[in-house]
């Protein structure tokens, strides 16, 4: 508890009203003394920034925070709580392999035994972290046996930690090891029944054996199901195009009107598919249509202000 001119008064109080009450009196006197402690310190430029760069790590102001701790510690390289805030800022940042160090530095000082199982969890979360950074690196350069073990071992140190899961798995899918990725997806899914990336990657891997989804969807939970509706529509979206230039191509009009209208219900996602959409009612000969619904998706501001030039002028709608 913050020590405070009001809490000493309190504890002096206390101790007049029990005057035979040991452990209230010495209590009072360990209150004022702490109140004068605190009072000599905040006279002291550098603990002043102490206290100052831990509030600014506890409001996420990371810059501020590295800035007045990184002065503290070229004065007191010893504390424990400015190395744990600098690790965390590096953390925070990104910078894993230098909180590890930050953890790591403090940890060696640390002398408090109830402490131990806060730095060796932060030591796993910087090694954690800088694992799969360095395994997407790997999987960057397209060296994929050093993104699997880099992935591994980070999902050996914390298993509960779904991220190093899901990387794993697309890892899987981007070789073709179809049922490993699916496999680890599920993994996943054991945990975080409603985790979307492992949902939609399910999904992915049946498309890209060209198999259906359909027997998966009745699987999936009407929760699951509304987690992963846009992607579901946006499937549904490329199927009916899909089916609509095919019946465009076998010239098969009223197949494609039909494939045309469940297109239109489903609405669009950007003003490039509404284009589409537009050039292919002008195919089907109905091009008024198309300019109503040209000019319904710009007057709606379906369109972001910042491009809505541009796709007036591709659209032709002024």
């Amino acid at each position: 508890m913050p020590i405070t001119d009001e809490l000493v008064q309190k504890y002096a109080f206390m101790a007049r009203y029990y005057p035979f009450d040991l452990e209230i009196n010495q209590a009072a006197i360990q209150a004022k003394s702490r109140l004068v402690k605190k009072t000599e310190l905040e006279k002291d430029p550098v603990y002043m920034a102490k206290m100052q760069g831990l509030a600014f790590l506890e409001q996420g102001n990371n810059g501020a925070a590295e800035k007045k701790l990184i002065y503290v510690l070229r004065h007191f390289s010893q504390d424990v709580e400015v190395l744990e805030g600098l690790g965390l800022v590096a953390l925070r940042q990104g910078q894993h392999q230098q909180a590890l160090e930050w953890f790591t530095q403090a940890q060696a000082i640390n002398d408090d035994p109830d402490q131990i199982s806060k730095w060796r969890s932060l030591v796993d979360a910087a090694t954690y972290w800088g694992l799969l950074a360095k395994g997407d690196q790997a999987l960057g350069n397209k060296d994929y046996v050093t993104a699997e073990n880099d992935y591994l071992m980070a999902i050996k140190r914390q298993p509960d930690i779904l991220e190093g899961l899901n990387r794993l798995a697309a890892l899987y899918v981007m070789t073709k090891q179809y049922g490993l990725a699916d496999k680890w997806y599920q993994k996943t899914l054991l945990s975080a029944p409603l985790n979307q990336v492992a949902l939609e990657g399910r999904l992915d891997i049946l498309q890209l054996q060209n198999q259906s989804i359909t027997p998966l969807l009745r699987q999936y939970s009407s929760r699951q199901k509304k987690v992963i509706q846009p992607k579901l529509v946006s499937i549904q979206r490329a199927q009916l195009n899909d089916e609509l230039q095919m019946a465009i191509k076998a010239n098969d009009v009223n197949r494609a009107k039909k494939h045309l209208d469940a297109l239109l219900m489903l609405g669009n996602d950007s003003p490039w598919q509404a284009l589409d959409i537009a050039n292919t009612l002008v195919v089907l000969a109905q091009k008024s249509k198309a300019d109503r619904m040209m000019r319904q998706w710009v007057d709606d501001v379906m369109v972001d202000k910042a491009v809505a030039p541009d796709i007036r002028a591709v659209m032709g709608v002024c």
